[in-house]
């Protein structure tokens, strides 16, 4: 019997319930983090962080701002 696969998925599951039950504590910070400036939006690194009634709402996020003139001869914006 191939047990592979079966001890990926074992592996893989535990992670993950392990990544789920943080969760919570991550939101809090980064909600009273966001309150704590008066924010309810911010850009952090390549993403931007909402705060909607009681929900953490994210987004991927240009590294350029969207109001940044392009440089002469560059034709198509390179995202990294």
């Amino acid at each position: 019997m191939n047990t592979r696969a079966p001890c990926a998925t074992v592996h893989s599951l535990h992670y993950r319930r392990r990544l789920a039950r943080d969760l919570p504590k991550l939101e809090e910070t980064l909600r009273a983090e966001l309150c704590s400036r008066g924010l309810t939006h911010a850009r952090l690194g390549g993403y931007h962080v909402r705060l909607d009634d009681d929900e953490i709402l994210i987004e991927h996020s240009s590294p350029i701002s969207p109001g940044q003139l392009r440089l002469p001869g560059v034709e198509k914006q390179v995202n990294y």
